[in-house]
């Protein structure tokens, strides 16, 4: 089976983003923490109303898009070509259509199942200095939990991309990997946020030691795993470690690997991670090494802020993972 017959089914939390730019009567009236404050629907409403009430709250209006981890990064393959299907649970409101019509506007096949509870939203406002405000309400995307995603579904020979957050429901998840792993699948996992890599660290080496190819965080999800990590030298994994500005670095059974990129600034650079992922993916994908999927990630990642996402931006973001492909060639390092 070659590369492009294979695909990624995504599994986690799908949200509604709001992003904005706040100015100082933001900040003066709900702080400016950039660690995420999760709320129930009904407070999410409120605060969303307040700023819809008082535009002096913003720099300028709240942009939606779908969103979340997988969202994200599903979108982001697409561009790339890859063939996506996503797992996700929204509810049987406003936001949930328009979720629906973003997934299969950027061109997935969506299996977002229905639920009573209000659509999930992330709302994040970009403040001065790089600092941002994050409200997260989960509601409806944490039932994805217990769904029944039958073995028919799992594609043989793609990759499972499993949302971190799943990890609280661990027998329901291993269940699925374990269905993955018979249709031979490779799995990769994303830690999601440090406060879950703090929380469920063994859960989640656990979970990648028994049945991950690449696991996937950010320089303070993996400071917050600990040690476990490298609890043992023959861990299954590669540990992708996505460190912004300073590039990215691969960790496996006591090899690194790094690729540095550049810095680039953008007001809300939420999806940056989530892109690099669909990056390095393609490039395991194509059979590269490590080397190459880190600098193609960080390719895409950078695409991905420079042209933040649209369809017509597509062509941008497929175009910066072939001009990295070709120096790869050039190099030799593929």
């Amino acid at each position: 089976m070659s590369f492009l017959e294979k695909g990624i089914i995504a599994v986690g939390h799908v949200l509604a983003d709001a992003l904005g730019e706040g100015g100082q009567a933001f900040i003066e009236r709900f702080g400016q923490s950039a660690s995420p404050s999760h709320i129930s629907a009904e407070l999410m409403d409120e605060f969303l109303s307040t700023l819809s009430k008082e535009p002096a709250l913003l720099v300028k209006p709240l942009t939606w898009k779908a969103g979340g981890g997988i969202a994200n990064m599903a979108r982001i393959a697409l561009a790339l070509g890859i063939k996506t299907e996503v797992w996700g649970s929204v509810g049987r409101d406003e936001l949930g259509r328009f979720l629906r019509q973003e997934m299969v506007q950027a061109g997935a096949v969506a299996h977002l199942i229905e639920s009573p509870s209000p659509t999930g939203v992330f709302c994040a406002i970009a403040l001065e200095g790089n600092d941002k405000s994050i409200t997260v309400s989960p509601s409806a995307a944490s039932d994805i939990r217990g769904a029944d995603i039958p073995i028919d579904a799992l594609h043989e020979g793609w990759i499972l991309y499993v949302d971190g957050l799943l990890i609280d429901s661990f027998p329901w998840l291993s269940r699925l990997a374990e269905k993955a792993l018979s249709r031979n699948m490779r799995i990769a996992l994303d830690l999601s946020t440090p406060a879950n890599a703090k929380r469920h660290a063994m859960e989640l080496y656990g979970f990648a030691d028994a049945y991950c190819d690449v696991v996937f965080a950010n320089e303070a999800e993996f400071k917050a795993m600990g040690d476990a990590p490298f609890a043992f030298a023959d861990s299954r994994p590669i540990w992708v470690v996505k460190k912004g500005g300073q590039g990215a670095s691969s960790y496996f059974r006591g090899a690194k690997h790094h690729a540095d990129t550049t810095r680039i600034d953008a007001a809300v650079d939420i999806g940056a991670g989530d892109a690099f992922s669909a990056g390095f993916l393609l490039g395991s994908m194509e059979g590269l090494g490590r080397e190459a999927c880190l600098r193609l990630g960080n390719a895409v990642a950078s695409a991905a802020l420079k042209h933040p996402w649209q369809p017509s931006n597509a062509s941008a973001i497929r175009k910066a993972y072939e001009d990295e492909r070709y120096l790869l060639s050039l190099s030799n390092t593929i």
